[in-house]
């Protein structure tokens, strides 16, 4: 088996520019095998698993089978642990289990590094990129961290903290199913009203909430009224050993709620709470490069965008790009029925892996 050194925190002195470097691994959650079962059961794939390794934990890839398509990936969407040192081999890996399984299955790898050039000529890859990761770099504490944020969104941060006060308004995490059902009927509101957007489907964020592995693992923040329980917004986040990431966002999509800068005062409180735990960075997830206004939002933090590659085996590149593309669905999306989008998503997803 392949392995890496672990990849302690003491070896590692992280700053913005070169964070994406200098951390070994990150995401380490998805190396997680009951992590690995909510995946395959809800995209509707089924595991495989590498001779590739970190420190005895084996790496998987994944098979997805429908009508015409018969494709290996390293996960589907964005749910990849993230390795440095590693991506080579797990290239191979993949590539050669896609020969050896189906001559004619072809291969997909989304990599947050890019692979050597002498590699994509040896497995005859082709390379496409039109999304990036957002990273900041975490201090000691929160204090450390929030000093180190550039001025404007400090204020910015200030601002939404004495908005929320004023209003009643406060921030507690959760990991109850009771709270995420709240926040998911407003995470459907939000995309279909805002983004124009299915989201991910219940059954996911449900089953990563159960997911608990010590620092491994998923849960959210709430923004809700102290005097009635009002939820107005909230964040899902997953969690490890090195790295917080910020996977979905949803606020009530009112005038007067947008007003109170949630998105803000939600992602600034998980910022400060990633590093008082010990983190060393916070990835903001992937965007498409066509959707700026996300993009900006990210960047305002401080954090650095990193490219991520896609190679293709066997196929022409073919990158969706979900903030810009299917517009004639995302114009019917907008009147569709709330109720009709929950049960869509769990069949949508399985075609856009």
């Amino acid at each position: 088996m392949i392995g890496i050194k672990n990849a302690s925190a003491e070896a590692m002195t992280v700053n913005v520019l070169n964070v994406n470097e200098t951390i070994p691994v990150r995401a380490t959650l998805f190396l997680e095998p009951e992590l690995i079962k909510v995946l395959t059961r809800v995209y509707g794939c089924k595991s495989h698993t590498l001779d590739v390794s970190y420190q005895g934990e084996p790496v998987s890839a994944f098979r997805i089978k429908r009508p015409g398509t018969d494709r290996f990936c390293f996960a589907p969407f964005n749910f990849q642990p993230v390795f440095r040192d590693l991506a080579s081999d797990i290239t191979r890996e993949i590539v050669a289990t896609s020969k050896r399984i189906n001559p004619r299955s072809t291969a997909r790898v989304k990599l947050h590094h890019a692979l050597p050039a002498e590699i994509v000529d040896e497995l005859e890859l082709k390379v496409a990129s039109n999304t990036v990761e957002t990273l900041l770099a975490l201090n000691s504490s929160a204090d450390v961290t929030y000093a180190a944020l550039p001025k404007k969104q400090r204020w910015k941060l200030k601002t939404a903290r004495a908005n929320a006060a004023r209003a009643g308004v406060i921030i507690r995490q959760f990991n109850d199913e009771t709270t995420l059902g709240r926040f998911y009927n407003i995470m459907l509101q939000a995309y279909r009203d805002k983004h124009q957007m299915i989201p991910q489907p219940y059954a996911l964020l449900r089953d990563l909430l159960k997911l608990n592995d010590g620092k491994r693992c998923c849960n959210g923040y709430v923004a809700e009224r102290r005097d009635n329980g009002e939820i107005l917004g909230g964040i899902f986040l997953s969690k490890d050993e090195f790295q917080w990431s910020y996977a979905w966002a949803a606020n009530l999509p009112n005038p007067d709620v947008e007003a109170l800068g949630l998105g803000t005062l939600l992602v600034g409180q998980a910022i400060c709470d990633a590093a008082d735990a010990g983190a060393l960075v916070f990835s903001f997830g992937v965007s498409p490069l066509s959707h700026i206004t996300l993009r900006t939002f990210k960047r305002n933090w401080g954090a650095v965008e990193h490219p991520v590659y896609d190679y293709f085996y066997n196929e022409q590149p073919q990158v969706s790009d979900l903030h810009a593309d299917f517009r004639i669905i995302k114009k019917g999306l907008s009147i569709t029925p709330l109720p009709i989008i929950r049960v869509a998503s769990k069949l949508a997803v399985k075609w856009l892996v």
